[in-house]
């Protein structure tokens, strides 16, 4: 059977780990924000896969399984997933510990994946906005880009560690065809660090247009400043002697 227990207390993790006998440091890992990891401890395997929020924020499930059932252990932000999965369970024709793992894993692999999608087209927005700049948009390109690296920064952590959690299920798992899915959520995650480091290299690429366009308009004007100035201390040298010869000869005094 596979239990699932939404925020749990600590009344009720130590009840729960007296009747399924999970070990005390693995009931603290459930109640603390721990990152991606995997466990193996005396007769179950204690994972735990952190997915994603509409504000990027990281929201982890934990699962212990055992030979005979699977528990999972989240906060009501991952209900969703978990609610996918056992719709996801009920068409499949066998089902096992290591069934509800792969698809909870893949799951929240595949928000993740939906969520690089979102800030690749914030990417590619910003490098196309700063190539056509106007004096109003400077600053909003600029907030933009603080804000996608922030987004793409929290992606970055969220996956990491996940690939080594994979690899040591499918070392885990005796099944081929189990270890078959289980490589495609590695192919995913794979293809997602990859996309990670290209919208980095793309924002840094942005960035450094922007503060050239910056640059090049400060040069401008400081062109501008220079000519303005030129144009001025010439008109002063002309109009000086001719003041002070008028001025000279304007005087209200006797001239032998």
């Amino acid at each position: 059977f596979w239990l699932d227990v939404v925020d749990a207390t600590k009344p009720e993790m130590d009840r729960l780990a007296r009747v399924f006998g999970i070990h005390p440091l693995t009931v603290e890992d459930i109640l603390e924000d721990t990152g991606d990891k995997i466990e193996e401890v005396s007769d179950y395997h204690f994972v735990v896969y952190r997915a994603v929020d509409a504000e990027m924020a990281a929201c982890p499930i934990a699962m212990v399984v055992k030979r005979r059932f699977v528990l999972t252990f989240h906060g009501r932000t991952t209900t969703e997933h978990v609610e996918q999965a056992v719709d996801r369970l009920a068409a499949m024709a066998e089902i096992g510990g290591q069934s509800v793992v792969y698809v909870l894993l893949d799951g929240m692999t595949d928000a993740l994946t939906m969520a690089m999608r979102t800030v690749a087209l914030e990417v590619d927005q910003v490098d196309e906005l700063v190539m056509v700049l106007s004096p109003l948009e400077k600053a909003d390109v600029l907030q933009r880009t603080g804000l996608v690296r922030r987004r793409l920064l929290a992606l970055w952590r969220l996956m990491h560690g996940k690939p080594e959690v994979v690899r040591a299920l499918m070392r885990m798992t005796p099944d081929l065809d189990e270890r078959h899915l289980l490589g495609d959520v590695l192919d995913h995650l794979g293809a997602m660090q990859s996309a990670c480091a290209h919208c980095d290299m793309v924002l840094a690429r942005a960035h450094s247009n922007y503060m050239g366009q910056i640059s090049l308009e400060l040069g401008d004007a400081c062109v501008g400043t220079t000519v303005f100035s030129s144009q001025w201390l010439v008109i002063t040298a002309i109009l000086l002697p001719i003041q002070f010869v008028t001025g000279l000869f304007g005087m209200n005094v006797p001239v032998p």
